[in-house]
This record gives C-alpha cells, sequence and structure tokens, in this order.
C-alpha cells in the first residue's frame, strides 16, 4: 500500500520542519516544560511517520484480506494518532492552544490502537511462505 509510505514520508518530512521551527523559532523564554511537550511532540511524530513506512513495506507480505485490512487499520489508526496526539501537543506547547491537551488523550488511544493493530497483523495469513 503505496498511501502509508506517501503519508509516512510526508510526515517524516513534517516532524523534521517542526522540529527545526521549535528550535530556532520557540520562544527562549518558554518554560523547560513546554519545551520538552514540544520536543515529546517531535519524537512520537518521528517514531509513527517510521512505523507508517514500515506499514507500506510490509503489506506486499500480507494477504489483501484479513492482514491487509489489519495493516491499513494500523495505518489509518496510527495517523489519525498522529493528528491528535502531536498536533494536541504542539497546539499546546507552540502556539498555547488549551485545547491541544484535551485532544492529546484521544491520540494517544489511536496509536495504541494502532500499534495493537499492527501486532495482530502477525497473526493473519501472509501471501508467500518464507
Amino acid at each position: 500500500m503505496r498511501i502509508w509510505l506517501f503519508i509516512g514520508a510526508l510526515n517524516g518530512a513534517l516532524a523534521v520542519t517542526l522540529g527545526a521551527a521549535g528550535a530556532h523559532a520557540l520562544d527562549p523564554s518558554l518554560a523547560d516544560a513546554t519545551r520538552a511537550t514540544f520536543e515529546t511532540a517531535v519524537r512520537y511524530h518521528f517514531i509513527h511517520a517510521l512505523a507508517l513506512i514500515a506499514i507500506a513495506a510490509l503489506s506486499p507480505h500480507f494477504s489483501p484480506d484479513t492482514g491487509g485490512r489489519r495493516l491499513a487499520a494500523a495505518g489509518a489508526a496510527l495517523t489519525i494518532g498522529i493528528a491528535l496526539f502531536c498536533g494536541g501537543l504542539y497546539a499546546l506547547s507552540g502556539f498555547g492552544i488549551a485545547a491541544g491537551a484535551r485532544i492529546a488523550p484521544a491520540g494517544g488511544m489511536m496509536l495504541i490502537a494502532g500499534w495493537l493493530l499492527l501486532a495482530s497483523a502477525a497473526f493473519t495469513r501472509t501471501t508467500r511462505r518464507h
């Protein structure tokens, strides 16, 4: 599924961009906790961008029925999780938008769901024997 390669690569580029912007543009007088929150968002953004690329790399090895659907669901959950969790932390720490703190936990749950869906794909039939 090339879509996960595309989304993962775009998220990797966005994580680099936001990480650089945060390093250079965040107000130096911000509290350490605020900086740490921003850095957490960037770190999780990178990790999950790479997970999406891994899903793209794994997808040809799984049957398009159950395994492929689980990988697609994992990719969707991780993408939503990035948007909500990382986006919420970016909004909170970078822009002072308090609502970011309220949406980040839902994003965290989506990230967990994505990893669990990815794990469940391990127990589905592959397209070829190894």
